[in-house]
């Protein structure tokens, strides 16, 4: 009896979904640098008093009598004492965050390729934030250290995937951003008053595929996408560059880009 299309076709389904590997794809991250002006003053103001007591006394004798004549005094000594402290500089740190701008694209990506299904993976903890630059400055004019905090770091993909952040995935996705720049060029028309601006957005990205269980890393690739946005402005107008429309522009770049090279993963994913 030879098997009917519907069985072949059931079969055939079940081959595909087994297939398909599970990917958790968490935000883009970002590391920026940043430096604060720090400046902190601390007075201390003491004041003592001492006191001391002295008793003298003085005899004197005479035919049937004795004469004591007694004489106490108080000295009274005080001290201030006045300390001052000052810190004035910059104290610079590594903030990191994440960035969703292209999350929607780069997991459009995913989804039209086929082989994958993906799942929302467990928000990120940061665990203590770093300490303020206010608290540092006090710690340091205080002659304390500053306390290493237990801030967890986004680019330790190993430690994230060994706190069960993607526990059920079998594939995630990394991404941290490189570099992001936004120029803009004016050009005068001649013999006019009005002028174009040309604004543009490169933004460069890093990106690197890890099977959960192994930790090996399948795919690594980096993208670079621009975006760019012309107005004319005149002493009557002055529009500025849509910014919104290169975010976009951008974003697109980034998913076409990330799908190009997930053509390049072999068949099956996950083995």
């Amino acid at each position: 009896m030879k098997p009917s299309f519907l069985t072949i076709f059931f079969a055939f389904s079940i081959d595909a979904f087994s297939a398909t590997a599970t990917v958790a794809i968490p935000d883009l991250s970002v590391s920026t640098q940043v430096t604060e002006r720090i400046r902190y003053e601390t007075i201390n103001y003491s004041n003592k008093t001492a006191s001391r007591e002295k008793l003298t006394a003085a005899a004197s004798a005479s035919s049937n009598r004795l004469d004591v004549a007694g004489q106490h005094t108080r000295e009274n000594a005080s001290s201030t004492k006045l300390s001052r402290k000052e810190l004035d500089g910059n104290w610079t740190y590594v903030k990191q965050d994440e960035l969703g701008w292209f999350s929607s694209e780069i997991k459009n990506a995913f989804l039209t390729d086929g082989r994958f299904r993906l799942i929302n993976p467990r928000k990120f903890d940061y665990g203590e934030r770093r300490t303020s630059s206010a608290r540092a400055a006090r710690n340091i004019a205080e002659g304390d250290r500053i306390r290493e905090t237990d801030e967890n770091d986004l680019l330790d993909y190993n430690k994230r995937i060994k706190n069960g952040e993607f526990d059920d995935a079998e594939l995630v996705l990394f991404s941290r951003l490189i570099d992001i720049r936004f120029s803009e060029n004016t050009f005068k028309f001649p013999n006019s008053d009005s002028q174009t601006i040309e604004a543009s957005l490169t933004v460069l990205c890093d990106f690197q595929l890890v099977n959960r269980k192994t930790l090996e890393v399948i795919r690594a690739f980096q993208v670079q996408s621009d975006g760019a946005d012309t107005v004319i402005a005149s002493p009557a107008s002055a529009p500025s560059p849509n910014r919104v429309k290169m975010l976009r522009e951008v974003s697109v770049a980034i998913g076409k880009d990330v799908k190009r090279e997930l053509a390049k993963v072999s068949y099956p994913v996950i083995r």
